[in-house]
């Protein structure tokens, strides 16, 4: 309890002032508690925030200030700061809520992503695709890798998308536009006037492959 109460005095400066103390050992509770009285702000820490201090030279450090934000920087922990409060979390941290939005978020866009070529590699036994995908309703090139999807590819029109618990199947444009010209023919339009009967139609066609 000295020790602690010693600390609380030495911190008792300042934010801006020059700062000389003996941090190891020392817990990330204890120095959070410290921060609090020193920033004079209410500090909220994640309780899975764990560990110990490793801090050398303090005396070196212009402020508090720098040497605070810097610690949060090492210990990769994010914070959110208002004129009161300071919020400290862990920088890898993602809620339920924001795993959700997120899912959801790559769930919309994967659901119109089609297959548009593939490049066979390997032997038959031992085989691996490259992809290139394109998003059907804007025509755009689309990469899985900007959003961190995982490929797995089944065959050269069939890969599987994963992305933090969410999977969907990808596959090959299944339809494309129909060119009506093909099928019907310009020729049978002008030809036929829809009055003929099917076995005029058929002779005049039979008549023409002759």
């Amino acid at each position: 309890m000295r020790k602690l109460l010693l600390l609380i005095f030495i911190f008792s400066m300042p934010v801006n002032a020059k700062v000389s103390f003996n941090g190891s050992g020392k817990s990330l509770d204890q120095f959070f508690a410290l921060a609090s009285e020193v920033m004079k702000k209410t500090i909220v820490a994640d309780p899975s925030i764990d560990g110990s201090l490793k801090i050398y030279g303090s005396s070196h450090a212009s402020s508090f200030d720098e040497l605070f934000y810097s610690l949060l920087s090492a210990y990769e922990l994010s914070y959110q700061e208002t004129p009161t409060l300071i919020k400290i979390t862990k920088s890898d941290a993602v809620t339920l809520h924001d795993a959700d939005s997120l899912k959801s978020y790559v769930a919309n866009i994967v659901s119109d992503v089609f297959i548009t070529g593939s490049v066979r590699h390997g032997t038959e036994d031992n085989q691996t695709y490259h992809y290139a995908f394109v998003q059907q309703s804007t025509d755009k090139v689309f990469d899985p890798d900007a959003l961190g999807i995982k490929i797995t590819g089944f065959n050269h029109c069939l890969v599987q998308f994963e992305f933090a618990g969410f999977r969907s199947l990808v596959t090959c444009r299944p339809f494309s536009e129909v060119d009506k010209s093909v099928i019907t023919g310009r020729d049978s339009e002008e030809r036929f006037s829809g009055n003929e009967s099917p076995s005029e139609v058929m002779s005049s066609i039979a008549g023409e492959d002759v």
